[in-house]
């Protein structure tokens, strides 16, 4: 009779567990917002439309020649992918 009453209790206490994995575990899907800042690029200028960039400003970059570029808007960084040579030369 103690068996079954121990296992009952057993039973009773293992079916009250939640074996769900607890919300913690689970990555949330919430986008990276990326702030770039004049001090990662190699110089503060847009060499496509001359503009001095400052922090808030940056719109995207590329890296060309080991150095990093950084432009006010994409239609920039598309003229400067183009051509950069002719782009640093202005």
């Amino acid at each position: 009779m103690k068996k079954i009453v121990y296992f009952s209790i057993l039973m009773l206490t293992l079916s009250s567990c939640n074996f769900t994995t607890s919300t913690h575990d689970k990555p949330e899907n919430k986008p990276v917002k990326l702030v770039l800042t004049t001090s990662m690029l190699s110089d503060k200028k847009d060499h496509v439309c001359g503009m001095t960039l400052q922090e808030g400003q940056i719109a995207d970059t590329t890296t060309y020649n080991s150095k990093v570029y950084g432009f006010c808007a994409a239609s920039c960084k598309a003229d400067f992918i183009k051509d950069p040579e002719a782009m640093l030369n202005k």
